[in-house]
């Protein structure tokens, strides 16, 4: 029903303010598409490679080892690890 209003009212405009191109936009779609998969995957890629690095959890920076101890810093570690795994999930 509403096709046959919308051919009806561009049949009543003239030619020369017609588009030459159709009413088709599903590239629109497919972009928006490829760019939420690409996103999708660089935030994952990202977390991955965070998590890795967090994973070296027995290394510590110099500069905190004498304040720190080794048992605080593996907790910080893996709290950081469910977190990230945690808003991995989330999205």
């Amino acid at each position: 029903m509403a096709r046959k209003r919308l051919v009806c009212i561009l049949a009543d405009v003239p030619e020369s303010v017609q588009s030459p191109y159709p009413l088709n936009h599903a590239w629109i779609y497919v972009l928006f598409l490829v760019v939420l998969a690409l996103t999708t995957g660089l935030q994952l890629w990202l977390s991955l490679r965070h998590m890795r690095h967090v994973k070296a959890r027995a290394a510590r920076c110099r500069a905190f080892s004498d304040r720190i101890p080794l048992s605080d810093h593996q907790k910080a570690a893996d709290y950081t690890i469910r977190g990230t795994r945690f808003t991995s999930l989330k999205r």
